[in-house]
């Protein structure tokens, strides 16, 4: 994907469709290491009606020095 500043790449590593994808995030030309991705979605019902329930999770950042 690319925006007017700059592209993200990234690669599934994993696809259980239909309840997880987990793919890694990377902007290119960046000197920090690629993150990861996942995506869960669960059937629910939500006021009779059916729907899914969504659970994002974005990890892989680090941790920064204290005091920054």
């Amino acid at each position: 994907m690319c925006w007017p500043d700059g592209c993200f790449e990234g690669r599934f590593v994993q696809c259980e469709l239909p309840s997880v994808a987990r793919f890694s995030w990377r902007m290119q030309g960046d000197v920090l290491p690629e993150t990861m991705v996942v995506i869960r979605a669960e059937p629910i019902e939500r006021d009779g009606q059916p729907a899914t329930a969504l659970e994002l999770e974005h990890y892989g950042f680090g941790v920064a020095p204290i005091g920054t």
